[in-house]
């Protein structure tokens, strides 16, 4: 619980800083990556053991990374979507670890989410306290992949 209270406290830090900046294009875009670094940092440093899913998501990462690029559109791993299957596979073909896997997936959904949100919102700062809030952000600590299609949809608002 410490580490929401850590980002909660460091978004009205950073609420307070960005006030004394006059409203402008570029205070908009320092804004948005101050608070989508803070929400993907606690994602991307968590441990792979936290959260219910990631005991099936982090074998399967595994697995899906012995698989070709062909493969990976094509067979059916763990009743898992071939996007998602996919995803895991370009993801391993970069590295197999699956600390990295976890910071990439949550850069992800965090950048997708960051984005929609600096493209829609008038105020930066709630939009980011209500995702981190209102339990959509908890959703990313286990549900892989339903965060991500949380995100893909949101961005594709």
């Amino acid at each position: 619980m410490g580490i929401f209270w850590f980002l909660i406290t460091s978004y009205f830090i950073g609420a307070f800083i960005f006030s004394f900046i006059p409203n402008s294009k570029n205070k908009r875009k320092y804004e948005v990556i101050y608070y989508a670094f803070f929400a993907w940092a606690v994602l991307a440093a968590r441990s792979p053991r936290n959260g219910v899913d990631l005991v099936g998501y982090c074998p399967m990462f595994e697995r899906i990374s012995t698989l070709s690029l062909g493969e990976a559109l094509q067979v059916q791993v763990a009743n898992y979507e071939q996007g998602y299957t996919f995803f895991n596979n370009l993801i391993s073909l970069v590295t197999t670890d699956i600390h990295i896997f976890l910071a990439i997936v949550a850069a992800t959904t965090i950048g997708l989410i960051a984005y929609t949100i600096y493209k829609y919102s008038t105020n930066i700062f709630l939009s980011f306290l209500i995702f981190v809030s209102f339990g959509l952000y908890t959703m990313c600590f286990s549900g892989l992949r339903q965060a991500l299609a949380f995100a893909i949809t949101f961005y594709s608002f």
